[in-house]
């Protein structure tokens, strides 16, 4: 099996809840159901590596995640909180640098 087809099967296995918000909207207040956030200390792009699969799979490309100096960078505001990132980042290191936290945990 490619990687690229790997990566695939697993976007497509999403639980039901975060594909739900996938479906809200900029107008449904409160809809968002967390917050991602960069490990920037272990993230392979933010050390030296050359991965931006959480930038290349989020739903809201270039609004969510935006590249800066190669990097991914969250942009809190626009984040939905699907988790879709955080999954993918998951599969390829077997551990997630990037991470949902949900609205008003300390994020």
């Amino acid at each position: 099996m490619k990687r690229r087809e790997f990566l695939n099967i697993g976007v497509q296995h999403i639980n039901f809840s975060q594909q739900e918000s996938l479906k809200t909207t900029d107008s449904e207040e409160g809809a968002k159901s967390g917050i991602a956030m960069i490990d920037t200390g272990s993230c392979s792009a933010w050390t030296g590596g050359d991965c931006r699969m959480c930038y290349i799979k989020c739903p809201l490309l270039d609004k969510a995640i935006v590249i800066e100096d190669f990097k991914p960078v969250v942009i809190g505001e626009n984040c939905n909180g699907c988790g879709i990132c955080e999954n993918i980042c998951s599969m390829i290191n077997g551990k997630a640098f990037i991470k949902v936290f949900l609205k008003g945990i300390n994020t």
